[in-house]
């Protein structure tokens, strides 16, 4: 054999020794579960490590797959010769199944296939009697707020339009009353000859300026539909607190007596 022959034959040799340097090696029972034993329907974890063996950093994918399927990928960036850790989460469906993974980066030298896991997920138990019951209970109210929904909607609607109206009514009563109602100017001089007469003027004077104020202040309110509402609210929360304080008081005066 001749000695280019040699040297050929050496260097298709030594090649994949090359080509797969940088390997990262997928040691065997790298792929482990977050928990022992899985329920259907829970949400389980699935993990594995990956190996940087070359001389710099690089960045990986670690594609998990169950039962050939794949549920979720993860990229993770290495230093060099630093490990890192991939999971990825899936919803745990019953039966046996099994869990495999590879990890691949830019040069398809560095891609690695990891060693199949077979676990199992056992089926969700029954619900209890209890739990029944109230996911009953929580159908029928749900059923019954859809049902009463469009009935409360139309008598909301039908009280707005009441309460606008008697607001409507209320911002006319109030204007006619301003328009009806004298008010003295700051420069009218009383008569000085008679000094009962300038007293009852002088106090008619002041109580016609407060109630003419009260009267603005009202119109105010009434025109301003938030500040309306929202004293509205005001005084219907008081008047419910002070009957809920006359029931309990009553219960007491009645147990008292007992």
């Amino acid at each position: 054999m001749s000695t280019v022959h040699i040297s050929l034959l050496i260097l298709a040799t030594a090649l994949p020794l090359f080509a797969y340097a940088d390997v990262a090696p997928c040691a065997p029972n790298a792929l482990w579960i977050s928990r022992e034993t899985v329920v259907e329907n829970e949400s389980v974890t699935f993990y594995t490590i990956v190996h940087n063996n070359s001389g710099e950093p690089q960045t990986k994918a670690v594609t998990f797959e169950i039962d050939g399927s794949i549920i979720g990928d993860q990229h993770v960036q290495m230093n060099a010769g630093e490990p890192a850790i991939a999971s990825v989460t899936w919803k745990a469906a019953a039966g046996v199944h099994s869990l495999s993974a590879h990890a691949s980066s830019a040069h398809a030298s560095t891609s690695c296939v990891y060693d199949p896991l077979s676990f199992s997920v056992a089926a969700a138990p029954p619900p209890s009697a209890a739990a029944h019951t109230a996911s009953n209970v929580a159908s029928a109210l749900q059923e019954g707020v859809r049902a009463a929904k469009p009935t409360v909607l139309n008598i909301s609607s039908r009280a707005f339009v009441l309460t606008e109206h008697v607001r409507s009514e209320a911002i006319a009563a109030v204007e006619k009353k301003l328009a009806q109602s004298p008010v003295s100017s700051e420069g009218e001089v009383l008569s000085a000859s008679d000094p009962s007469v300038a007293a009852v003027s002088s106090s008619g004077s002041l109580l016609s300026n407060i109630w003419n104020k009260i009267l603005r202040g009202a119109l105010m309110v009434l025109r301003i539909q938030i500040l309306f509402y929202g004293l509205m609210a005001l005084v219907l929360y008081i008047m419910l607190r002070l009957f809920m304080t006359w029931l309990r008081e009553r219960r007491r005066s009645r147990f008292a007596r007992g």
